[in-house]
């Protein structure tokens, strides 16, 4: 992987750390981590060559290229693309990718999805519309974020209808 660059960025949902390449985003964290356990993190997914940056506005792209497997990479495209303001069942997502039994992969995806700020897995909802976990932050802050884009949560749960 080519050497990144990283910075801690002010979002809608408050400070994240990101590093990136030429190709976009490659890693992202809730700005409450130190600098230092970004950096650990960076070195885990092989950036241990990034170096910080002055620049705090990270592309808008995405880079998967250190994302292993290709299900994996192809779950989190799909949910790259999921609206703002819009949630997606776990297997939802597995049937968008061609995989409709796959909702437990599809759960692992996003567990360890190395860009959270980006790939919006905070928008994957279990099929009967609790929020499930968010390994960004908990399920409170996977409550808040969905809250902050206009997403109905009552007692831990979205609207799901007829979804699955």
């Amino acid at each position: 992987m080519p050497v990144a660059s990283y910075s801690l960025a002010q979002t809608a949902h408050g400070p994240w750390w990101y590093a990136w390449t030429d190709d976009g985003v490659c890693a992202a964290a809730q700005g409450e981590l130190s600098e230092g356990e970004f950096v650990d993190r960076l070195d885990v997914l092989g950036l241990a060559e990034a170096r910080r940056s002055d620049d705090a506005h990270p592309p808008e792209s995405v880079d998967f290229s250190a994302v292993r497997g290709a299900f994996r990479r192809k779950v989190l495209e799909a949910c790259s693309r999921i609206p703002e303001g819009e949630v997606r069942t776990y297997g939802q997502l597995a049937a968008e990718c061609g995989s409709p039994g796959a909702a437990r992969a599809v759960g692992t995806a996003m567990a360890q999805n190395p860009v959270p700020g980006r790939v919006p897995c905070h928008r994957v909802v279990r099929g009967d519309g609790h929020l499930g976990q968010y390994s960004a932050g908990g399920s409170v802050r996977k409550q808040e974020m969905l809250i902050r884009e206009g997403v109905a949560v009552d007692d831990g749960r979205v609207p799901i209808g007829s979804a699955e």
